[in-house]
């Protein structure tokens, strides 16, 4: 029998308690603000609360359900905006993207299940890509409840200077407001792919390819560097416009380098591992370390099941696939943050 039994609570309305917390499910997002301002410590959640994780919710006063919070607004193919309230799961949102020819880009199997304010209020890079980027980096627009109300929620081009203040919640834990609704990018499916596998003997020789491959201007849809036995395998996924083309570029660059190519369905294969795809469930990826420099090797040493997704010239990200541990965020950067928002929920005192 469920600890949980329904009330009504003077302030937030109809909801379930277990004597010491309460649970709430908003309809629409203009309900939020008036519920921040009565929740006292609150947390998004999403499902019922005896469904959720205790430790996830261990110091919450009030639990939001935003699971109700998951319409499309309205999708436009023509600008390539789809307008999607908060809720919403990636997979759901790609799945509806789909119907209409539309797609996110890749969307990796640890998204599924995760509503989308529950991702951009996270931290570690959630979708790494070479041609479609990051699912932050698809952020057009963002509206937040606030206890005073909902913040603006307008695309427009992003500004080439100063800070967008409309983004302070991504990345801040629900600390700077509850995401409502986004506005993402989205692009056309394009009918084609292309997959490619090289082994190389080692780190410095894999993470060179790869900057190649970028350099030459060539964008993989995904890709990932990682063990195989003795090697470290570069896997590759491309779409777009030209695709020959691309696979041709691709094949004579990396002819110029001591790899040993696997048969393409090698890398599908592992592509269906990682990728959602229509009735696939969820996998476990987790970020354990930032690289900042060349020296992949050494950052890697004596961790098992090493995957390393988010590839740049400057550095990388290393994960594993199991769960882990986050790498802990630069010290300064965190002080600073601990500063910002004590500053906005007033040193802790009304909530958060």
């Amino acid at each position: 029998m469920s600890a949980w039994r329904f009330e009504r609570h003077p302030r937030l309305g109809s909801g379930r308690t277990d004597g010491r917390r309460w649970w709430v499910r908003p309809g629409r997002p203009d309900a939020l603000p008036g519920l921040l301002t009565a929740a006292g410590r609150w947390r998004p959640v999403y499902g019922p609360p005896d469904e959720i994780d205790g430790a996830v919710i261990a110091d919450a006063e009030t639990l939001i359900d935003i699971s109700a919070l998951d319409a499309v607004r309205s999708v436009a193919p023509e600008s390539g905006v789809v307008h999607v309230e908060a809720g919403c799961t990636w997979e759901a949102l790609e799945t509806t993207l789909g119907r209409r020819g539309l797609t996110l880009g890749p969307v990796p199997r640890w998204l599924v299940g995760r509503p989308i304010a529950e991702t951009l209020a996270a931290g570690p890079p959630a979708r790494p890509s070479p041609r479609y980027g990051d699912v932050t980096d698809g952020l057009l627009a963002l509206r937040a409840a606030l206890p005073g109300g909902l913040t603006n929620c307008a695309v427009s081009p992003r500004r080439a200077t100063g800070p967008d203040f409309g983004r302070i919640p991504v990345g801040a834990d629900h600390r700077a407001g509850l995401i409502t609704d986004v506005h993402l990018r989205v692009w056309p499916v394009e009918p084609g792919r292309a997959w490619r596998r090289v082994r190389f003997a080692g780190w410095a020789e894999a993470r060179a390819a790869a900057l190649a491959v970028l350099a030459d201007g060539i964008r993989p849809a995904w890709w990932c560097l990682r063990r195989a036995l003795r090697q470290v395998s570069l896997d590759m996924q491309f779409d777009g416009p030209r695709l020959d083309r691309q696979a041709e570029r691709l094949d004579a660059l990396l002819a110029g380098f001591d790899g040993q190519a696997d048969p393409p369905e090698a890398a599908e294969r592992f592509a269906d591992t990682r990728l959602w795809r229509p009735g696939a469930g969820p996998t476990v990826l987790s970020a354990v370390q930032h690289v900042a420099g060349p020296d992949l090797a050494g950052a890697v040493e004596g961790i098992p099941r090493v995957e390393v997704w988010d590839l740049r010239p400057e550095g990388a990200t290393v994960h594993v696939a199991r769960e882990a541990a986050a790498p802990p965020p630069d010290g300064a950067w965190a002080d600073l943050a601990e500063r910002v928002f004590a500053a906005l929920d007033g040193a802790g005192e009304g909530g958060r």
